[in-house]
């Protein structure tokens, strides 16, 4: 990607390098799934994925910074070292955070289920939602903390209302997440 990280993409129309990029991460996770032995080694080092995430973060922010600057180091080392870096970064990120997970989150909970039911469905209904709140709220001069702030509010919001009311007990939420016990 231009930037040296993924990229992200606001037409409507999917751009295929970041529909591929993204793609392949969402490939990766799916294979994984079906690994239990690996899902234990992920859970029983996710302290050090995330320890390595933060130490790599002002690292790649760095690169990602003088490739956005075009400073003193070449395009091409920039732009190389920033890939690296920020590749780096988002698996650590990726294995610390679901091995985190792994770890608090191995028994039942009501609110945890319901989250899990519903990721789907939020991550098909957010980004048109997101898209619009941003577009929404581009004109007005507010900070980008304020703005992500009520972009992110008001995106969780909806996508779960909607999964709630029009989702959940409907034949999309059966296609979605198969039969409820």
């Amino acid at each position: 990607m231009s930037s040296g990280s993924l990229d992200s993409d606001l037409r409507w129309i999917p751009n295929a390098g970041v529909f591929l990029a993204y793609g392949f991460v969402y490939w990766c996770g799916w294979l994984l799934y079906g690994q239990q032995a690996r899902l234990q080694d992920i859970k029983q080092h996710s302290y050090r994925y995330l320890l390595l995430a933060f130490i790599l973060l002002p690292i790649a922010s760095y690169f990602i910074q003088q490739v956005a600057n075009n400073t003193h180091l070449s395009q091409i080392t920039a732009h190389l070292l920033a890939v690296l870096f920020s590749g780096l970064l988002m698996w650590a990120f990726m294995l610390g955070i679901t091995g985190w997970f792994l770890r608090c989150f191995n028994q039942y909970n009501m609110t945890a289920r319901y989250l899990t039911d519903s990721a789907y469905w939020v991550y098909l209904i957010h980004l048109p939602v997101a898209i619009w709140i941003t577009a929404q709220l581009a004109h007005l001069d507010w900070s980008v903390w304020t703005k992500f702030s009520i972009t992110l509010t008001v995106t969780l919001t909806l996508s779960l209302l909607s999964y709630h009311y029009l989702v959940r007990r409907t034949v999309i939420g059966y296609w979605l997440n198969g039969k409820r016990a």
